[in-house]
């Protein structure tokens, strides 16, 4: 458990030096396949997320990577190293959707692609307010900000975790930056100068409008806290770069 909260110090570390991402996530098809499909595009036109095929769930996450040429739209789908499909899409910025090819590197086959953006500034509706706040949030440090004390957030946070771990986030451990990164509103917490235990990883889904916080402790199992149940590991996962 030191090992995977060290590790994501250093990441922490490593993101806030390079540009940020702008995260979309698109709903369609392939074919006849549902599929959910989560971009993040940065500023030298490079590609990175994944993606789903609804019929086997959001537990069976694809990497994803590729290249932005102005409304071109090219990645490919990854196992291990290895690309095994590519998409060749076109965005349409007024009607916000990608369209285009599926090529299957190992059948040579070849499906139609849909898809349409399910965020962004034309989205319908109005944010839910923890959401508003923690995109207000983005690249600063909760703690400075004084964001954990936001009255709706605290309330939130204390239903799951408790008054005394609440404290312990607020007053005790170092954090992160918020960002937002692979569909998740994300801060990684841990105690100052040692990146050691007691720490806690903190998610907002804003799709389903769900927090979660993970909390990890030496000789306790790790205790996942969340308003709705909801299976954060494989994303965790993703962005911490460790196996848990």
């Amino acid at each position: 458990m030191k090992k995977g909260l060290y590790l994501i110090a250093l990441l922490t570390l490593a993101v806030s030096l390079t540009a940020r991402a702008q995260g979309d996530t698109f709903k369609g098809t392939v074919g006849k396949y549902g599929i959910v499909v989560y971009l993040e595009a940065y500023n030298n036109g490079s590609l990175n997320g994944w993606c789903y095929y609804t019929s086997k769930g959001p537990d069976n996450k694809i990497r994803i990577s590729g290249q932005q040429t102005g409304n071109m739209v090219t990645f490919s789908e990854y196992e291990g190293n290895t690309a095994v499909s590519r998409f060749t899409l076109v965005y349409n910025s007024m009607q916000r959707t990608l369209t285009g090819t599926h090529y299957n590197i190992n059948t040579r086959k070849e499906l139609n692609v849909s898809l349409k953006q399910t965020n962004g500034t034309a989205s319908t509706g109005t944010k839910p307010p923890i959401r508003q706040l923690l995109q207000n949030n983005i690249a600063k440090y909760p703690t400075e900000s004084k964001m954990y004390r936001n009255t709706a957030l605290k309330k939130r946070m204390v239903a799951i975790v408790g008054q005394k771990k609440y404290n312990m986030i607020v007053n005790q451990l170092a954090c992160s930056q918020v960002e937002y990164t692979n569909g998740y509103f994300f801060i990684h917490g841990f105690l100052m100068h040692s990146y050691d235990s007691p720490g806690y990883y903190f998610m907002y889904n804003p799709e389903n409008d769900n927090l979660t916080i993970v909390w990890c402790e030496d000789m306790a199992p790790v205790r996942i806290h969340q308003e709705q149940q909801e299976n954060v590991m494989t994303t965790l996962n993703i962005i911490n770069g460790t196996d848990w």
